[in-house]
């Protein structure tokens, strides 16, 4: 849903960026200015203001004041008697007057007028050489050019403007420039050029302070990454909007960034928190009376009821849309609700109940002509006959669809919308299969798999590469057969790798969300840290006594171990010590006794020597005996 992508667009194609206070008061001011005043320099000022304050909402009003505005400048300017500078203010009040002008034939829808009276404008700007006016004519042109399709044309007056507001240094023209820019190269499938774009938009309005301008641009960015599968990313700067935007109390643009932010959580299965955005959105939408919005906000809770089987409520709520009338889009949305009823009828196999509903959904369609809408309703009333003449085996079935499925092709070349080209040739082809005009089915599936490959969409390659490998195995060209098949297997494969990539980044967001769902404010939040924090200091407290009674009782034990063990080498070397002492006293009367046997046998020694000694001669007795005898 592109809600806000073009929000700030209307902001700068009407050039008078006066601040108006309520209208009424605001008018009747003016008028009188007008009326009383005694110069036509007031007198057009006043005017071209009177117009302003009309628009949009009474557009034949404005240009009445514009062009009674324009008519005395004009005739002023061709006062030769005027000043350079007199003559430079009414040639500048004239090209506002044209540019006005030029908004009104753009809102009644004659593109040729409008741009005309643009390039008057332009030309009147750059006679006198004002920048400023010749960058918002630039803007205007690229936005008509834009809505007319002609983006190259567009793109060229963007890039024109662009570098006069850079020269300048208009930072919010500037930043305008580049966010219509990102809005074209979205549109035109361009993701990463549309993101650097608004990125650089975003930086340029921070700068000038554009509190008005910002939230659209984030909500921008966050389109960006929702197309990209980036949900993290989206939701990020889709809420950042959604706060720019409640600070400026814009409720409107609020539920329309809800509806968004819903839709991201039911992409990832978080359906309680995609339906509580939804359900805001929805009290937002009809607090300010937005049907365009309570349109797209009440088909996403219907289909979610419907996926869950309550299929009453989900029809409830898509007949409540269908009574809304006189809304912006009223035919897109209406168109949109019968197409999400006739999906209901189509599960349930009513398919003549769903045929009548995409009819009507056409018919609304064809009326305001969205080309690309009724290319895919066509293909949808083509798949209805298609699944009927594969169930009934009836020809006349696939007949229908293929004549649907040729129409939707037609509708997306008009457009020039290669997506949906490469989308219906190969059902155009896939029907000729089935018909077994192979010739033909050969045809359609290799432009739509040429034209697939050139866009890089592996479902799109997928699906033909899988149909052309039906064909070619049916026609007995198995070399091209097994071509097909590897790449089937291929773009299979890279679209499993890249489901599971995104299936795991989508776990990762929905624990995140889960986890975060108890904080549902932030005293709340705060709470519960401090009691988490109080509960975590208790537990280690009661942890730290645990511990030191655990070391206390294991420490006493191992004292009673020691001691016990202590005590029992005492009491072992008690009794050792007993032991050596008595073996001690029992040695020593040993010795005693020993001792005294020992002296009783010196004493009797001594005592027997001494009785020989007294027997025995002396040496000199000897002596002389043996003197004697010799003689």
């Amino acid at each position: 849903m592109k809600v806000c992508r073009y929000i700030s667009c209307w902001v700068f194609i009407i050039l008078f960026s006066e601040i108006l206070f309520s209208q009424t008061n605001v008018i009747d001011s003016l008028k009188r200015i007008e009326k009383n005043a005694k110069h036509d320099t007031a007198r057009v000022q006043a005017l071209l203001k009177i117009g302003s304050a009309f628009m949009p909402a009474e557009p034949d009003t404005a240009y009445f004041y514009w062009n009674k505005g324009l008519l005395i400048a004009e005739k002023n300017i061709k006062n030769r008697s005027l000043s350079v500078q007199e003559l430079i203010s009414f040639k500048r009040k004239s090209g506002r007057a044209l540019n006005g002008i030029a908004n009104y034939f753009k809102i009644k829808g004659n593109i040729e007028l409008s741009s005309q009276f643009f390039h008057k404008s332009l030309q009147t700007f750059e006679e006198i050489r004002d920048t400023s006016g010749i960058t918002k004519e630039f803007l205007g042109l690229g936005i008509l050019y834009t809505d007319i399709g002609e983006l190259n044309k567009a793109l060229d007056y963007f890039n024109n403007g662009l570098k006069l507001q850079e020269l300048i240094g208009d930072k919010k023209g500037a930043s305008s420039s580049l966010n219509n820019m990102g809005n074209i190269y979205a549109d035109q499938g361009d993701l990463d050029k549309a993101l650097e774009l608004y990125l650089r938009s975003l930086k340029k309005k921070e700068l000038a302070g554009d509190s008005l301008g910002i939230p659209g641009c984030l909500h921008n960015i966050a389109s960006i990454y929702k197309d990209q599968g980036n949900d993290k990313g989206a939701l990020e700067f889709y809420n950042s909007a959604l706060l720019k935007f409640k600070k400026l109390d814009d409720k409107q643009r609020m539920a329309a960034t809800l509806n968004d932010i819903g839709n991201i959580y039911r992409s990832i299965g978080n359906i309680a928190k995609a339906l509580e955005n939804f359900d805001k959105g929805l009290k937002l939408a009809e607090e300010t009376d937005d049907k365009s919005t309570l349109v797209y906000l009440l088909n996403n809770i219907a289909s979610i009821r419907n996926e869950q089987g309550d299929t009453l409520t989900a029809i409830a709520n898509y007949e409540r849309c269908l009574k809304m009338e006189g809304y912006p889009g009223f035919a897109s949305g209406k168109a949109m609700t019968l197409c999400n009823i006739a999906t209901v009828f189509r599960a349930q196999k009513k398919y003549n109940t769903a045929m009548d509903y995409y009819q009507n959904a056409l018919g609304l369609l064809e009326k305001i002509g969205d080309k690309q809408k009724i290319a895919t309703v066509q293909s949808n009333i083509a798949v209805l006959y298609e699944i009927k003449g594969d169930v009934s085996g009836d020809k006349t079935y696939l007949e229908k669809a293929l004549q649907l499925y040729l129409l939707s092709l037609k509708t997306n070349e008009e457009i020039n919308y290669p997506k949906g080209i490469a989308f219906a040739t190969n059902n155009v082809g896939n029907i000729y299969f089935k018909l077994k005009n192979y010739g033909s089915a050969l045809k359609y599936l290799l432009r739509s798999k040429e034209i697939s490959t050139q866009l890089g969409y592996p479902e799109n390659i997928r699906n033909v590469a899988k149909n052309l490998k039906d064909l070619y195995l049916k026609t007995g060209d198995h070399k091209n057969a097994l071509q097909n098949l590897e790449l089937f297997v291929q773009m299979r494969d890279s679209i499993n790798n890249e489901s599971t990539r995104k299936a795991s980044i989508k776990s990762q967001l929905k624990y995140e969300f889960e986890k975060q769902a108890a904080a549902d404010s932030v005293a709340h939040a705060k709470e519960n840290e401090i009691k988490n924090a109080e509960l975590a200091k208790q537990k280690a407290e009661i942890s730290a006594k645990k511990n030191q009674q655990y070391a206390l009782f294991g420490g006493l034990g191992l004292v009673l171990v020691i001691a016990g063990f202590m005590y029992n080498r005492f009491k072992i070397t008690q009794k050792q010590k007993k032991v050596i002492e008595e073996q001690k006293s029992i040695v020593e009367e040993q010795k005693k006794l020993v001792e005294e046997k020992q002296k009783e046998v010196l004493d009797s020694i001594h005592y027997a020597r001494r009785i020989q000694q007294a027997q025995m001669p002396n040496e000199k007795m000897v002596s002389k005996i043996f003197e004697r005898l010799k003689k």
